[in-house]
């Protein structure tokens, strides 16, 4: 396992290539993995998403929030429940 503080100092930068493809699928699948390492990668790229020229890509943004602002977020354990 990859000790957390080093994922949470590259991973966002290992990501910038992905991003610029603005692909829904893309965006949707690094929240999934930023939901299981940390709650500020999530709201950070949820806040990208909003900014994004894709309505789908600002849609999944809301969604996003919405979950992290959700108050039984911390019984959430996957993206998806």
């Amino acid at each position: 396992m990859l000790p957390k503080n080093w994922v949470l100092d590259y991973i966002e930068e290992v990501a910038k290539p992905m991003l610029q493809k603005n692909d829904e699928w893309e965006y949707l699948r690094l929240i999934e993995v930023y939901w299981h390492i940390d709650e500020s990668l999530v709201k950070r790229l949820a806040m990208r998403c909003l900014d994004c020229c894709d309505s789908e890509i600002q849609e999944l943004g809301k969604d996003c929030l919405a979950k992290l602002n959700n108050p039984n977020r911390d019984k959430v354990i996957e993206y998806w429940e």
